[in-house]
């Protein structure tokens, strides 16, 4: 087997695009009794973005219905992080779990983070919560459902169940 190096970054994103590598995270082939919608993957390291400065947000995790489901949401390692010569360093890790399956829902946090059920813009949603600290990047590593939408939106706008 011969060994090439590639330095040109568009030839390396092309060979990504063409070749069908994953990029967001690694599809798990479903176990039973574990049914999705979609896919579940694993992520070595999800970039979720960056929170709003100086307001405490919600990131919502999956839409969910108040009927039965199949397995939706997130569990894992949360990280939030940030750190220059113009901000002081946040570094904190902590376990996540933000799921529904049938007509259960779970949720734990390893800190004062809220997870739970919320209704943002009349629809409902699982979700948790991040601090108001100036813009902390945040990671995910750990198993979700391909719906998952993480999206950011302020907690003035959020009811909690």
């Amino acid at each position: 087997m011969k060994t090439i190096q590639i330095t040109n970054a568009s030839i390396i994103q092309q060979i990504i695009n063409t070749a069908g590598i994953q990029k967001d995270g690694f599809i798990v082939n479903n176990i039973d009794p574990i049914a999705v919608n979609g896919s579940l993957k694993y992520a070595i390291m999800k970039n979720l973005g960056v929170t709003k400065p100086n307001m405490v947000g919600v990131v919502l995790v999956s839409e969910i219905s108040e009927g039965t489901e199949n397995f939706k949401g997130i569990i894992g390692t949360l990280y939030r992080l940030r750190g220059s010569t113009s901000f002081s360093i946040i570094a904190e890790q902590y376990t996540i779990t933000c799921l529904k399956a049938y007509i259960n829902t779970k949720f734990t946090s390893s800190n004062e983070i809220r997870v739970g059920k919320c209704t943002y813009n009349g629809k409902t949603y699982i979700g948790f919560t991040t601090q108001s600290e100036p813009s902390p990047r945040l990671f995910f590593s750990g198993y979700y459902t391909s719906d998952c939408i993480f999206t950011h939106v302020p907690e003035s706008e959020v009811i909690w169940s």
